[in-house]
């Protein structure tokens, strides 16, 4: 049935439980269909198989697993886009390359003159550097910050000390006949959020993952109207720690109308729980 399944657990083995009785009671429609699981990094990824492949065997003895896809979330955003919208096969927007087309415009002239003064006195080596590190922010941008890098493309203002970088992201864009996976990505919202309901649509879990960038769990909620999205979730707590907060941010919030709604927790989970927080009141939103 469609909808988001969260299931919380401190141990992983327990996780692991939930994760194969829930495998068990949904096999796919085609026997050599496999099943989907996104997992959050590739030790994960091993560890995993090994645990199933424990509780599928009998006699104390290991058993076998098999015909499953354990995907990083990056590959399963990368297939469900390729699935929507047909591959990408064009190189122009991997990082690889897209650091030398980067280089090739900044050794022509910018009109930032604090970007002209930094080049102008930089040695190759230097260009090359920054060509490098662009590359990779620009990745990052796609991910964590979409809604820069579509304003920029629309021409649209942006703080003065990042106006270079706009320029530079909309020169990159006219340079290539292919779209950024910025753009696909926002296409694959679209179709996801108009998908009509299809019969024996295969679930997706995704399992040990404690934060998502913002596009993989909106992709993740949009498919869930859809079909069933298990999502195992190593949670720290067994109490609701979603409101909790230091008492440094408190002090800091002062009077504001929404910190009197958050409580002071134990320090450490306060502090340096944060991004699980923000995912899991994303999830429960």
């Amino acid at each position: 049935m469609p909808g988001l399944y969260v299931y919380r657990a401190s141990r992983l083995e327990a996780l692991v439980e939930q994760l194969a009785q829930q495998l068990a009671a949904q096999p796919p429609a085609a026997v050599l269909m496999p099943q989907t699981v996104v997992v959050a990094h590739l030790g994960m990824k091993r560890w995993l198989l090994g645990e199933l492949a424990r509780r599928r065997g009998s006699d104390g003895s290991p058993g076998i697993a098999a015909n499953l896809h354990l995907l990083l979330p990056s590959e399963w955003w990368l297939r469900l886009g390729d699935a929507l919208l047909g591959s990408d096969a064009s190189p122009a927007w991997q990082r690889e390359v897209l650091r030398w087309r980067i280089l090739d415009l900044l050794d022509a002239r910018s009109d930032d003159n604090a970007l002209r003064h930094f080049l102008d006195a930089a040695p190759p080596r230097r260009r090359w550097q920054l060509a490098e590190h662009l590359a990779r922010l620009y990745g990052e941008y796609q991910v964590y910050r979409p809604d820069w890098l579509l304003a920029w493309a629309a021409g649209s203002t942006t703080p003065r000390d990042a106006d270079w970088q706009a320029a530079l992201w909309r020169r990159l864009l006219a340079g290539s006949a292919t779209q950024p996976r910025v753009q696909r990505s926002q296409r694959v919202l679209e179709m996801l959020a108009a998908a009509a309901r299809a019969e024996h649509a295969e679930p997706v879990h995704v399992f040990g993952v404690s934060h998502l960038p913002p596009v993989l769990l909106q992709a993740l909620q949009l498919a869930a109207r859809t079909r069933a999205v298990h999502v195992y979730f190593p949670d720290p707590c067994r109490e609701l720690w979603d409101y909790l907060r230091s008492q440094r941010a408190l002090l800091r919030a002062g009077s504001e109308a929404a910190a009197q709604h958050f409580e002071i927790g134990h320090p450490l989970l306060a502090s340096l729980g944060r991004i699980g927080q923000d995912f899991t009141l994303a999830l429960n939103a």
